[in-house]
């Protein structure tokens, strides 16, 4: 068993024991971005010019990739392809001389896990990225974003206590960046990332001979001052919902946390990489009578840009909420719900919402109340519950993930190990077996 793992510093340990937990004897070679962490080292391609040779599939898919990620869409076209060939045509070489039967990674979220993604497919072998679930306690594997056909076995029981568990009005995503933030803690986090950005970051790139290095070319930041992000100047553009007009056939809009995977590899087409300008520009392109009532991520408080925020309200038609008012409320009191992946979409469907999303996702299948569109006309909101199978579209669902926490972050070691491996393997098996019979 041949296992390629794609790491960083805070999850070598993790993917690596998860690995030889699901399999016996694995045969494990890992991959990193940084110099020094793992068997392979992307810079290896990236700074040796024999990997700059052309590549006609490469050259196919090099405007979705470069379009993908966020770094390589913030330099200039002709280095954005020349790294990106140079990955592709060294990954390349390595799945033709590994002859791997696996590949283990947290989800892609810059272009060179996209890269592996795309080769591991090329050659038919096995991908399998680990995803936290929004529902608690619940993980499941996926490549980019969609849900697996992991054929888990689901009892009325589970199904009944998930439903019961998502449509409660305090239930909350655990997720750690939702954390309410103050005014103090934004203004520090900009600060401490501003020097990291400007002083850290070219240290780093210099000391480690990496200067292209995805990590640290990637500001958290991406132009303006504090002024432009401060809480404080935000807050003139947010409502309370108490002072919001809502109506029933308004439509609820949860902004996603940007740029982050959900948005830049799991929408199915590149141009909602470029996420606040796509929403912007579905509003405008719906009808004008159409009212929308926008709400911020918490985890977005003091990290997006303001001139999103004055765009967005300078329509007449759209109202910004707070991004620590109680989203629950507005699902309550409104019957149309636009999203991009987010799970949000899945909470309003059970409570018989129409969903409309720009995009394909991992759920979009499972519901016939979910409408894939680029634009809303008032003709098709609804202002009263839809009928809808939740015991049905929840099974399809938790077929799809399985028991077992887990967490992207830093504390991924907190995750249940055994659960997750003995999913893994369980799913390696089945797609495999499925594979040979094909």
């Amino acid at each position: 068993m041949k296992i390629l793992i794609h790491v960083r510093a805070w999850n070598k340990e993790f993917y690596c024991r998860l690995a030889n937990i699901a399999f016996e004897n694995p045969d494990i070679t890992t991959i990193a971005d940084f110099r020094g962490l793992a068997d392979v080292w992307s810079g290896d391609y990236l700074y040796d010019s024999c990997y700059d040779v052309p590549n006609e599939e490469f050259e196919k898919e090099k405007d979705d990739i470069i379009t993908r990620c966020r770094f390589l869409r913030s330099i200039s076209r002709q280095k954005a392809e020349e790294l990106a060939r140079r990955f592709w045509n060294g990954t390349e070489k390595l799945f033709q001389e590994g002859k791997y039967d696996l590949v283990l990674s947290p989800i892609a979220d810059c272009y060179t896990m996209d890269i592996i993604e795309r080769i591991a497919e090329k050659y038919h072998v096995e991908y399998f990225a680990l995803v936290t679930s929004f529902v608690r306690g619940y993980s499941r594997f996926t490549k980019q974003g969609e849900l697996f056909d992991a054929k888990r076995q689901v009892t009325d029981e589970e199904i009944d206590h998930v439903i019961g568990m998502l449509v409660n009005d305090d239930y909350k995503v655990t997720f750690s960046l939702n954390k309410e933030k103050k005014q103090f803690d934004t203004a520090k986090f900009y600060l401490r990332r501003r020097m990291v950005d400007k002083l850290y970051f070219p240290y780093k790139k210099h000391k480690e001979k990496d200067p292209w290095n995805y990590h640290y070319n990637t500001l958290s930041f991406q132009g303006g001052n504090y002024a432009d992000y401060s809480v404080k100047n935000a807050e003139r553009y947010y409502k309370k919902i108490s002072e919001a007009d809502i109506q029933k056939k308004s439509v609820y809009v949860p902004l996603h946390y940007s740029p982050e995977a959900t948005v830049d590899y799991w929408c199915d087409n590149k141009k909602w990489a470029y996420y606040e300008q796509s929403v912007i520009d579905f509003i405008k392109a719906s009808d004008p009578g159409v009212s929308f009532v926008v709400k911020e991520h918490p985890a977005m408080y003091g990290k997006r840009n303001i001139n999103f925020y004055k765009e967005l309200t300078s329509m007449e038609n759209v109202q910004l909420i707070h991004p620590y008012e109680n989203s629950n409320q507005l699902l309550r009191e409104l019957w149309n719900v636009m999203v991009y992946t987010g799970s949000v979409g899945v909470e309003a469907l059970l409570r018989g919402k129409k969903v409309f999303t720009v995009t394909d996702n991992y759920y979009s299948g499972c519901s016939s109340n979910i409408v894939k569109t680029e634009r809303i006309k008032a003709g098709d909101l609804i202002e009263e519950k839809l009928e809808h199978d939740n015991q049905k579209f929840m099974r399809q669902l938790l077929s799809g993930m399985f028991p077992g926490s887990s967490t992207a972050g830093k504390d991924i070691g907190n995750s249940e190990i055994d659960k997750i491996a003995a999913e893994m393997h369980r799913i390696y098996v089945n797609h495999v077996t499925e594979k040979n019979n094909r």
